[in-house]
């Protein structure tokens, strides 16, 4: 019987103990926010999958830990679960000039927003994707914002939205590793009846975007927007 109540007690101080370690406040903040180019003031088109990321570390802890959030295809965010505090934000892998560190920024209680003006790497402009018989055709502009070679572009289908490198069925892409100064002007085609194409189905809707990659360690792809295309 000693036993029995020497094994409740020691159960009920377990409970209690948990219930003090849980009785922490929830998140209270969210932040969001969007990605601009610093000249043409529009989004800049991001991977979803492997894209850009947002680096960011919550202050005031010991070791604190490196956190990250996801960007949109569109060049927006979200993150409805922050707690209000201070924070550093800082990138390493993006497709556009990194801006310098944001310390020691404060995100109070409730919905706060914070946009970035940035130079993106490549401006993928004049973008025009259509269906020409067998053939979905794109023909856009590429001009590089920095004195580095493009490693390559791409024409991705998808049957999501967020189509891209990342997330395709098929592409027709082009290595390029060379520098362009200024702009230029490029044609990509998917053939419709080839092997590379058979995850496309006939009379189906799919997504296609064009995309660059300039040559910097852990850029990622620079792109104009989608384009629904009934094939």
């Amino acid at each position: 019987m000693k036993k029995l109540k020497y094994f409740i007690l020691i159960s009920l101080l377990v409970s209690m103990n948990s219930c003090e370690l849980d009785n922490f406040d929830g998140p209270d903040a969210i932040i969001k926010g969007s990605f601009y180019d610093n000249e043409t003031g529009k989004l800049i088109e991001q991977d979803i999958i492997n894209g850009t990321k947002i680096k960011y570390i919550e202050l005031g802890w010991t070791n604190p830990e490196i956190q990250q959030m996801v960007v949109k295809c569109d060049g927006s965010y979200q993150n409805k679960l922050m707690f209000s505090g201070k924070y550093d934000f800082y990138f390493e892998e993006s497709n556009f000039i990194p801006p310098a560190r944001l310390s020691d920024y404060s995100i109070n209680k409730g919905s706060n927003t914070l946009d970035f003006i940035v130079q993106p790497y490549i401006r993928i402009t004049g973008s025009v994707i259509k269906k020409d018989g067998n053939y979905i055709v794109a023909k856009f502009t590429v001009a590089p914002t920095v004195l580095t070679n493009v490693e390559s572009i791409g024409l991705f289908a998808h049957s999501d939205y967020a189509v891209g490198n990342e997330l395709k069925l098929t592409e027709s892409k082009i290595v390029i590793n060379s520098l362009i100064t200024g702009s230029k002007s490029y044609t990509l085609q998917i053939d419709l009846t080839s092997s590379d194409a058979t995850k496309l189905i006939a009379g189906k809707t799919y997504y296609f975007r064009v995309g660059a990659r300039i040559s910097i360690a852990g850029a990622k792809y620079n792109y104009a927007p989608a384009v629904q295309i009934t094939i």
